[in-house]
């Protein structure tokens, strides 16, 4: 095994077939580059503004042409020209060709646009100038799945993790192509726990202040995937070796105020008086609280292979962090973003992101990232 240091970052080669393992010490975390995000556009700065009246934003993606396609997961699937003006609405509500009943994985592929809708459990295509019908693919993903992905080509991944025992035990879970032929594929193996009871199809609430799951696939099949408590991210790119990242930085313990906040919600959402009133099952996650907060928010590989981080923010911060590696595990720097956005589409050097404004009205916005 080979060792190189370079400052406080370092990069352990491992043996053939296993992981690189990509060590940053908590002062390499600090000193990271800062990267410079330039606004270049926005869309539906106004919630009245033509083809603007989306309570969500789920799905957004940038158009050879400078445009913009966005979507509700319920629908309706919307393309803006560069300006921001709204040009015209794609597909409509239904179960007929080329329509829709939820959209998720929203993706370009030459003059279509194709989305996997989990209800009609199909991969839907249409063409992107007029809004006809293409291929449509049946495909059915298995029960127990925490995530599901199209990426180029039609195949949709899925990341499947299976029953344990007891709630919240670590099993071994995979991504997994799900294709239109019927045939598998394992892309990917994890360490991951499970939401699920042998024999049981409804997944049990975990503990208060638990992760949720953290995993993303890009539109290329480049994975990214981790457990949330720590700063421990596991890389599979479509090409290249499998790197696994580290970052040592303190957690952020569960501080007593946080912890009254959370149980008055519970309280609050169950329609009850007190604790003592809620259901055992919630009760129990209430037991079984963490001290800390997952140290991993959110992650997004975008369609370059880039993996953009968020980690938990700090009490009281007014902007998020996202820090940016590159396909390879090389640490591109940081940016700030504000705390509600969400990174919908990009590479190393733009992103688009989904942001909430004023009286939470979603805009999106495209950044150049200059180094």
């Amino acid at each position: 095994m080979k060792l190189l240091t370079c400052c406080a970052f370092l990069v352990v080669a491992m043996p053939a077939l296993a992981q690189r393992r990509v060590v940053e010490t908590g002062s390499a975390y600090r000193a990271a580059p800062r990267l410079r995000l330039v606004e270049t556009s926005r869309w539906c700065q106004s919630v009245d503004a033509p083809g603007c009246d989306f309570k969500n934003i789920s799905e957004a993606i940038a158009t050879e042409d400078g445009g913009l396609l966005v979507a509700d997961y319920r629908g309706p699937i919307r393309r803006f020209d560069r300006s921001g003006a709204f040009t015209r609405e794609l597909s409509r509500k239904g179960a007929g060709p080329g329509e829709y009943r939820y959209v998720h994985s929203l993706q370009t592929a030459g003059n279509q646009v194709a989305w996997y809708d989990p209800v009609l459990r199909r991969v839907t295509r249409i063409l992107l100038a007029s809004g006809q019908p293409g291929e449509a693919t049946a495909v059915n993903l298995p029960i127990a799945i925490a995530g599901f992905h199209l990426i180029s080509g039609g195949d949709l991944v899925a990341f499947e993790v299976p029953a344990a025992a007891v709630p919240g035990d670590t099993v071994t879970a995979v991504f997994r192509t799900v294709t239109r032929a019927g045939s598998s594929k394992v892309l990917a193996t994890v360490r991951h726990p499970s939401a699920y009871v042998a024999g049981s199809p409804v997944p049990m609430a975990p503990p208060l202040f638990s992760p949720n799951t953290v995993e993303d696939v890009g539109w290329n099949g480049d994975i990214a995937h981790s457990t949330a408590l720590r700063y421990d991210i596991s890389v599979f790119p479509s090409a290249g070796s499998a790197w696994r990242l580290k970052v040592d930085i303190p957690g952020r313990p569960v501080l007593p105020a946080e912890r009254d906040s959370a149980i008055a919600e519970e309280v609050r959402s169950s329609e009850v008086r007190n604790v003592a009133d809620l259901p055992p099952h919630t009760q129990e996650r209430i037991r079984r609280a963490r001290a800390a907060f997952p140290q991993i928010e959110t992650l997004r590989v975008v369609r370059d292979g880039t993996v953009w981080i968020r980690p938990t923010s700090a009490r009281g911060a007014t902007v998020a962090r996202w820090d940016v590696f590159s396909r390879e595990g090389r640490r591109i720097g940081f940016v700030e973003l504000p705390l509600s956005a969400t990174i919908k589409d990009g590479t190393d050097r733009w992103i688009l992101a989904s942001v909430l404004q004023e009286d939470d009205v979603p805009t999106v916005v495209r950044y150049d990232v200059l180094r």
